[in-house]
């Protein structure tokens, strides 16, 4: 015999509190009813798939009613399920994403075998394809201007005029996620995490360009909010941040700084933290294979036990660069000198060698060349070497440019450009681009240039 009882009301508070703490929720589920009518369907049944951060997995089936005429099928079905976006398929390459729990009724239209072409009707649904067809002109339009900012050069009316149609620009982005905002939440992250306001109209005093992509690629979200749970956008446009990062000229360590900043403004073990952190570790790869290397660490350290496939990408990813990244031991380069002489990397062995990476059609290369030379007599004597390899074609043209430049350290090439074989092996895609090995053969920074190439080397020889 059961007797019910009245729970006391600080034990219910207490316990509360603890489910909170323990991350329970109120259900945040809603019923929708999904109906349509589909054609060239290959089974009695479709999917519906969740990105659980990083990859899509299927949550639910969705019968398939076969019509009278034996071509066509019917969906009638009701799905109970938290706010967001999900993808409707087959299989996990042939979707159509789609926002449900939004509306209470959602109807979709088309062919199985063209999916990206489904009409899908409800209010929210259509407001997300205006939203985002409305992104999509917004940078548009700002890639436009950026280019007629370029064009102006030191043309003041000029760079005024397109500055003021920047600004009117920035005004109309802000004006329409105001808009959605409140009305339209989960489209309104979606919309934010895409909108970038000038930098010629927004920048703070003395903030570089560089800073101002750092801390405004992704801004005017609430990074707790639980619906970037449910927003598969993030991981790409996380991905497009890293990448974007390594064209703008700052260190790796800044870069994988950067990122770390980023990711761990999302909730600790969320599903937004994983795409957030997921889409930064594919950014850096093969770009920056040290970031790449930070990141998926760190992934690997909260969310490795969740994607067992990418878990083994990542360490297969990891074992195949492990010699070009920092820590890694430096691969062995053996190259012809312009004397034809064949110079061996490993034979600098027990001194600080910077490994540079260069050509005599380089400009930015043969810019930087008089502060690495300055760098190279304030060391030399203390045990540091630069070990040139120049990805030029022509030979003279090579040596012309050593001479020139009055470049005293050693040099090599095989002569073969951007098919050059230490080039391949150091993952170079870009030049300038350094590597510096310590006294024991392994990589300790890399693509350090300017001011943070000076203030390495004074910490390497300070210590020693």
């Amino acid at each position: 015999m059961f007797v019910k009882m009245k729970t006391p009301l600080y034990l219910t508070v207490m316990l509360l509190s603890a489910l909170a703490f323990l991350g329970f929720r109120r259900d945040t589920t809603k019923e929708v009813t999904l109906t349509g009518q589909l054609s060239n369907c290959s089974s009695g049944s479709l999917s519906l798939f969740q990105h659980d951060g990083i990859q899509l997995k299927a949550v639910q089936a969705i019968p398939l009613t076969p019509n009278a005429d034996g071509k066509s099928f019917k969906i009638n079905t009701k799905l109970n399920l938290e706010p967001g976006f999900y993808f409707i398929g087959e299989t996990e390459k042939n979707y159509k994403i789609v926002l449900l729990g939004s509306d209470e009724a959602v109807d979709i239209q088309g062919f199985c075998n063209q999916f990206q072409q489904l009409v899908v009707n409800s209010a929210a649904n259509k407001k997300y394809a205006e939203a985002m067809a409305q992104a999509a002109q917004f940078q548009q339009e700002f890639q436009g201007l950026l280019g007629e900012y370029r064009q102006a050069g030191n043309n003041q009316n000029k760079i005024n005029a397109v500055k003021q149609k920047m600004a009117a620009l920035d005004q109309r982005q802000s004006d329409y996620l105001k808009g959605l905002e409140g009305k339209f939440p989960i489209i309104y992250n979606v919309v934010a995490l895409q909108t970038y306001l000038s930098y010629q109209n927004n920048h703070a005093p003395n903030e570089t360009e560089q800073q101002y992509f750092v801390n405004n690629y992704v801004s005017g979200i609430d990074f707790n909010s639980p619906s970037f749970n449910r927003i598969p956008h993030l991981m790409d446009r996380s991905r497009n941040f890293a990448q974007t990062l390594t064209q703008i000229g700052i260190t790796d360590d800044s870069q994988v700084g950067v990122i770390k900043t980023y990711y761990s403004r999302f909730p600790k073990g969320s599903i937004a933290r994983k795409s957030a952190l997921a889409g930064g570790m594919l950014g850096f790869m093969d770009k920056n294979n040290t970031a790449f290397a930070a990141i998926a660490q760190l992934y690997k350290a909260e969310f490795g036990n969740q994607n067992p496939q990418i878990t083994q990408f990542i360490d297969n990813k990891l074992g195949s660069m492990k010699s070009q990244i920092i820590g890694g031991e430096a691969p062995e380069i053996v190259q012809a000198s312009p004397e034809g002489e064949m110079i061996s990397l490993s034979s600098l062995r027990g001194k600080i060698v910077m490994i540079d990476f260069w050509a005599s059609w380089c400009g930015p290369c043969r810019r930087e060349n008089p502060h690495v030379k300055k760098l190279y007599n304030q060391y030399k004597s203390k045990g540091f070497e630069i070990y040139g390899v120049s990805l030029d074609r022509k030979k003279a043209n090579w040596v012309a440019a050593i001479q020139k430049d009055g470049l005293p350290w050693v040099h090599v090439s095989d002569l073969k450009g951007w098919s050059s074989a230490p080039a391949a092996t150091y993952g170079v895609r870009s030049i300038p681009q350094t590597v510096l090995v310590d006294r024991e053969g392994k990589i300790i920074a890399r693509n350090l240039r300017g001011p943070a190439l000076d203030a390495k080397l004074a910490e390497i020889f300070a210590n020693e």
